[in-house]
């Protein structure tokens, strides 16, 4: 029988326990440095109840926003990251909270900084010392025996990643060769099983021709574990989901597989940020339509048709600025003079945008909107891009620093920015353009 790790938030009980503790004595010896002692804080209502919430809010912005995922693998960057998100939103509840309740005046503020500076300091050099304490421990009391079957490729790509992840606590009792090579001969591979300390059988063949169904077939007779390692190009296989479609089970892999509540929230910001670009939008409309009207008859409001998610096409709006025989006049004269030239300067042309933002179609951050041209002459590769929805502004406007972007240089920087997710960074440090 094969004991299945515990998923989620619950896996790492014990670093969140950990970062409790490490809260709790963040708060007290705060305490002790504004007030000069550790136990009468305990006597003071206010406190006593801040610090029964923030053993609360540690344990629930762990479990909802998933906080420790990956911690005994993840970087230092990432450690740091995910510490400053769990030190932001545990500071954030309690403030809230105190204002809520009109007891802010009653806790003092120097309390609660020193509080969430010694948390961030002290909760990630504890983790970083568990962790390497824990991995030692796994890592000599190796306590998955496993018999590792496949190919020269598949052989040499299982070692290494054990090796990688030692945290794992496998140990490999022996090697299966199935292309014939050293190691237990695939035709006596069963009876070995039998005969020996097996816990797990792991198969990786970069053939599938190769893939030993006797010997699967003869551990499911056996009761013994078989895990068959799936073989992808490099850099799909952080992106699996094992789902069911029709009832059927399906492994989905996927250039990115966000969580549904990342959606939700980047689809909430769209919303907000889609409404008052719109809001504009009307009222910039209201003021110019009757001035291009009388300037340059003909439709004030434009649509350009776009490649969009998937390859779905749209439409974009945009505020018309040109005068309709454009094409015919002087460069320097193609805007319409006054309220064109002034639209566009200021990018208010491209306001209209936000009704796409609303509808769904595009996104405040994303990739570069293709039109249906550039999109007819795709090649493969090229097609990543549409794997998430346009977006005003994107990590193409960061990278670009100003300058007009080659064609694989936007598709670099589109797929780079779908792999990684940089949402948030592209926020914080670009300006909408609107029109690319």
């Amino acid at each position: 029988m094969y004991k299945r790790s515990i998923e989620g938030w619950a896996k790492h009980w014990d670093f969140i326990l950990i970062d409790a503790l490490c809260l709790q004595i963040c708060f007290i010896i705060a305490h002790y440095y504004r007030f000069g002692d550790f136990f009468t804080w305990n006597s003071r209502n206010a406190y006593r109840t801040s610090a029964f919430v923030l053993i609360l809010l540690s344990v629930v912005v762990a479990a909802v926003f998933n906080t420790m995922h990956n911690v005994l693998r993840r970087s230092l960057w990432l450690e740091i990251r995910s510490t400053v998100i769990q030190c932001a939103i545990v500071f954030g509840g309690i403030v809230l909270l105190l204002f809520s309740d009109k007891a802010s005046n009653r806790v003092s503020r120097i309390v609660l900084y020193l509080t969430m500076g010694g948390y961030f300091c002290l909760g990630m050099i504890t983790r970083l010392i568990y962790r390497r304490l824990l991995i030692a421990q796994r890592k000599e009391n190796s306590n998955r025996v496993m018999l590792l079957v496949g190919d020269g490729k598949g052989v040499e790509r299982a070692q290494a990643a054990f090796t990688r992840h030692p945290e794992e606590g496998i140990t490999i009792r022996s090697i299966v060769r199935v292309d014939g090579d050293s190691g237990v001969g695939i035709d006596i591979a069963a009876e070995y099983i039998r005969n020996e300390w097996i816990d797990e059988v792991y198969v990786d063949v970069t053939d599938s021709s190769l893939l030993p169904m006797d010997l699967i077939k003869a551990c499911s007779e056996m009761a013994v574990t078989v895990h068959q390692a799936i073989y992808l190009d490099e850099g799909n296989g952080d992106n699996l989901l094992l789902e069911k479609i029709a009832k059927q089970p399906v492994l989905t892999t996927s250039i990115n597989i966000p969580k549904p509540e990342q959606l939700l929230i980047k689809r909430c910001v769209d919303i907000i940020g889609g409404a008052v670009l719109s809001v504009l939008a009307l009222v910039v409309l209201i003021i110019s339509t009757p001035i291009i009207k009388v300037t340059s008859p003909g439709p004030v409001l434009l649509s350009f048709e776009r490649v969009g998610l998937n390859g779905k096409k749209f439409n974009m709006y945009m505020i018309r600025t040109m005068y309709m025989d454009a094409s015919s006049r002087p460069d320097n004269q193609m805007r319409i003079k006054g309220i064109g030239e002034f639209l566009h300067k200021w990018s208010l042309d491209r306001l209209p945008i936000g009704f796409n933002v609303l509808q769904g179609t595009m996104s405040l951050v994303g990739t570069r909107p293709p039109s249906v041209s550039e999109w007819e002459s795709y090649e493969y590769h090229h097609r990543a891009r549409l794997a998430c929805k346009p977006g005003i502004t994107g990590l193409y406007v960061v990278c670009g620093g100003g300058r007009e972007l080659s064609f694989e240089e936007a598709t670099r920087i589109d797929t780079e920015y779908i792999v990684n997710d940089k949402t948030l960074f592209v926020l914080s440090f670009t300006a909408p353009d609107f029109g690319r």
